[in-house]
């Protein structure tokens, strides 16, 4: 074919467009024309041709930038706007004193929330002082009543009365005083204090109390329900204490509250009648609880009964939270769940994690389990002394003696790097080196390749020395494939789990 402009060739649309495409460039320092691919191509350009700072963010996708793009510190008071940090912004216990500012109003301090502890000792006088978290006054007596004057034990009045003849000094012959007037003397003393032995009353019995002329009690007996006052709405008196009053009564006259018939214990809910008394205690059902916000509810975890089926929106699924879109292997984390899928998009493969194990789904599986190259072994020891990402991800390690086949491992082969008869698989075989030793499952077992007399040629000791196996750009994980040639080449295949 003639060669063709670079208009007139065949156009390549974007879904063929794939990272091992070549692109021709004209090197200008070595003055000639080189190839590179579009991965590199286009990678290069973003790190090292493109100029810093020409990508306006308007080509960035909305919402895309999350905190692992974002360099710590790097967001300065001129990047927030107004308002934009608020109370739930802040940390508990985050404001400083030095962030308070001065003259602050009392009416921002809760009722009863100021202690004596903030209240500096030096700022109490005329008889204050503070004691641990109390302020109070510092004089001390013995509290008491006086003289128609009660007072406690810091010396102020808490109440007052008429003197009462207590209170007054007895009289002696040199000392003015507070003097009785016996009955037997038919003295008779006024409303003024004034002493007389012109007392006359008509003698009479009142309240169980006898009196004579001159007022002189000569006997008395202890009061009877008739001799005391009935209680009024404005007036001091008795009171009777009536069945269905809700008070009782005792013989000796206490009064007391019955009880109402409730147990002794706290209740959530009770029952009160038209006096207060508690009548029933009971538990909250259901029905009594208002209805909650959902910011009411700060700890605890909700069970799967409490959401109902079809619930749950796609919306309200974080990514990945129910697969994982990746080249590597997630590996193992209690973070999966069984029956959680990862896709690895450079060979569209599929997996499923089963608890133990990513596992290949459907053609994925089908392509792990062909011929694939696990490693080198000793042929005299039967020791493993290589392993290729197939030979991990068959749970091969180096050092390992070869074991029992089993049918998932059909299609693994190690190759001889040492000759020797001490593979314990394949008791009395015989290898040399570059001969397979390959599991074709548990019925068959272990098998020698002879690679020296199936078209390789003899004295091959690695797998690029036989005729019949091309190996070029080998990396690692790679594997060999058998093509339409009968040939042997590598190939490179991504590890796409464990078994």
């Amino acid at each position: 074919m003639a060669d063709l402009k670079i208009s007139e060739l065949p156009v390549l649309t974007g879904p063929d467009l794939s990272s091992i495409d070549a692109l021709p460039l004209a090197d200008l320092s070595a003055s000639e024309t080189r190839q590179i691919n579009t991965k590199a191509f286009i990678e290069s350009g973003v790190s090292t041709v493109i100029d810093n700072g020409v990508i306006p963010g308007s080509k960035l996708v909305t919402d895309s930038v999350t905190a692992t793009q974002i360099a710590p510190d790097s967001i300065t008071a001129s990047e927030l706007a107004d308002g934009a940090v608020d109370e739930a912004s802040l940390q508990d216990g985050a404001v400083t004193n030095d962030k308070v500012a001065n003259g602050i109003s009392g009416t921002k301090l809760l009722d009863d929330s100021v202690l004596g502890t903030k209240i500096a000792g030096a700022a109490l006088n005329r008889g204050l002082d503070k004691t641990g978290t109390q302020i109070g006054i510092a004089n001390s007596v013995t509290p008491g009543t006086n003289n128609g004057i009660t007072f406690d034990a810091q010396g102020l009045i808490t109440g007052t009365s008429a003197l009462g003849p207590t209170d007054l000094p007895i009289a002696t012959a040199s000392t003015v005083g507070g003097v009785s007037v016996p009955g037997s003397g038919g003295l008779a003393v006024t409303a003024a204090g004034q002493l007389s032995i012109s007392n006359t009353v008509v003698a009479n019995t009142v309240s169980g109390i006898q009196y004579n002329t001159h007022g002189v009690i000569v006997s008395a007996v202890p009061l009877a329900p008739s001799d005391l006052p009935l209680a009024t709405s404005s007036a001091a008196g008795v009171v009777s204490v009536p069945v269905n009053g809700g008070l009782n009564v005792t013989g000796t006259g206490e009064l007391g509250l019955p009880d109402s018939g409730v147990a002794e214990g706290s209740y959530p809910k009770v029952t009160v009648d038209a006096k207060g008394i508690v009548t029933a205690g009971l538990p909250l059902l259901a029905a009594d609880v208002p209805g909650l916000d959902a910011s009411q509810i700060t700890s605890g975890t909700f069970a799967g009964a409490l959401f109902a089926d079809n619930s749950i929106l796609a919306r309200m699924l974080a990514d990945d939270s129910t697969g994982v879109i990746q080249e590597a292997n997630p590996g193992t984390t209690t973070d999966w769940h069984k029956g959680m899928l990862w896709f690895q998009e450079s060979t569209a493969a599929l997996y499923m994690w089963n608890g133990n194990s990513w596992m290949p789904i459907g053609i994925g599986r089908l392509s792990q389990e062909n011929l694939r190259f696990c490693g080198t072994i000793n042929a005299d020891t039967g020791i493993i002394t290589g392993v290729t990402p197939f030979g991990v991800s068959a749970n091969y390690s180096v050092g390992d003696t070869l074991q029992a086949a089993t049918d998932p491992q059909t299609g693994v082969y190690f190759v001889v790097d040492t000759a020797g008869s001490g593979i314990l698989e394949t008791p009395g075989v015989s290898y040399d080196p570059g001969d397979w030793v390959l599991c074709q499952g548990t019925a068959t077992g272990w098998v020698r390749i002879d690679t020296l007399n199936s078209g390789g040629g003899g004295g091959a000791s690695t797998l690029e020395d036989l005729l019949d196996v091309t190996i070029t750009g080998a990396q690692d994980g790679s594997m060999l494939n058998l093509n339409s040639n009968n040939q042997w080449v590598n190939i490179q295949v991504i590890d796409g789990g464990t078994y």
